[in-house]
């Protein structure tokens, strides 16, 4: 008997720490490999991108890591910063810089840690790449400390902008595109989904393992119960067909942030594809919204 506990012991702690490494260490496509999937999606027009003058910058991210991204200049002092998903990489971000440089907007767009040509390292699905945002948007202050920065990101990236304006609340803006609220709970969700299993334990040891191995714990990428007090206006959006992350966790946040926040759930779309799946109702939607706050 106790060796059977004991091997049930040992596998539980095995498939725990796969999970770790898979969800950590995701296969993150490579840098060129993100363009070419961005222009067979029919996402981006890689020749404009190629043609806009760009000034190619290497940050220094949280820890150490370097943050590569490009800094489009435009006619105002009111920058943006795009934050890509999961497995991806600057090139996401590629589709909403237009409807910002329109408007005469500065447009930076980056790789986070551990994708394109940033640092390797793991994913910690938003609680470091937050802190990387933090040293994007000094180094960005640091070269005029007159600008305006409104940021705005995409799954990874709209938990990301979410989880610094929880503990930062100092930008003009966040616009949130299909993000999670909590990685333990998108985490839960996606094997229920994809596996038919309900993995409470498995997932906690699994945090706990990565506490230990790389310095935090699921719970820490998380902003439920955190963003009542934010007074950074936010923009949510989030697609109505999407089964990767479900708006359910969009709309609640939403909920939650009560005063200052807004919400559009796109008709039909699917994950990540609010904006190509109507574009012009997207920019308008952000118009919109821009135009309210005033930036």
């Amino acid at each position: 008997m106790g060796i059977i506990v004991s091997l049930l012991l040992v596998g539980i702690f095995g498939v725990s720490y796969y999970f770790m490494r898979v969800a950590t260490y995701p296969n993150v496509m490579s840098y060129e490999d993100t363009f070419e999937f961005e222009v067979k999606e029919n996402n981006i027009d890689i020749e404009a991108f190629n043609a806009l003058d760009k000034l190619e910058l290497y940050i220094p991210g949280q820890g150490g890591h370097q943050i590569h991204g490009f800094r489009i200049q435009g006619k105002t002092n009111k920058t943006v910063v795009l934050c890509h998903g999961y497995t991806l990489s600057l090139a996401g971000s590629i589709k909403y810089a237009n409807m910002f440089l329109e408007k005469g907007y500065t447009v930076f767009l980056y790789d986070h840690r551990n994708h394109g040509l940033s640092t390797k390292s793991f994913t910690s699905f938003g609680h470091f790449e937050s802190e990387d945002l933090r040293r994007v948007i000094h180094a960005l202050r640091k070269r005029d400390n007159t600008i305006k920065i409104g940021i705005m990101g995409e799954s990874l990236g709209g938990a990301t902008v979410l989880q610094y304006a929880a503990k930062y609340d100092d930008v003009d803006f966040v616009i949130a595109d299909c993000p999670f609220a909590d990685a333990h709970d998108v985490f839960e969700y996606r094997m229920r989904y994809d596996y038919k299993i309900a993995p409470k334990f498995i997932i906690s040891l699994a945090s706990n393992l990565s506490r230990v191995f790389q310095g935090w714990s699921f719970k820490y990428a998380s902003v439920k119960g955190r963003l009542k007090n934010v007074t950074t206006p936010i923009l949510f959006i989030h697609g109505e067909s999407d089964l990767y992350i479900p708006k359910s966790m969009t709309e609640a946040l939403y909920e939650e942030k009560g005063q200052a926040s807004w919400l559009y759930i796109a008709p039909g779309a699917r994950h990540a594809k609010s904006f190509t799946s109507n574009p012009e109702i997207y920019k308008n939607r952000v118009s919109d919204f821009l135009e309210i706050i005033r930036f």
